[in-house]
């Protein structure tokens, strides 16, 4: 039981860590059309995707830190009892 419990609290972690590097590469690809653009008010359009997806991406990492932080509860609690 302790085992799958695991298994799928890594497979969590993996799918938010992999979630943050989409973002995190959509926010490059944004600031680099962002850069190439020469309209402003599509600048502006693309600034605010960017933006949009760095809050994502920082929800994606309190998110990844609480359930590191559950984790490590767990963890320890499985000791005491072993």
């Amino acid at each position: 039981m302790e085992t799958q419990m695991n298994r799928t609290n890594e497979q969590v972690v993996e799918l938010i860590e992999g979630l943050m590097a989409q973002e995190r590469l959509t926010m490059e690809q944004c600031r680099q059309q962002e850069a190439q653009a020469t309209e402003p008010k599509l600048k502006s359009l693309i600034l605010r995707l960017s933006e949009t997806h760095a809050h994502s991406c920082a929800e994606l990492g309190a998110y990844l830190n609480e359930v590191r932080s559950q984790n490590e509860i767990t963890l320890q609690i499985n000791e005491m009892f072993l």
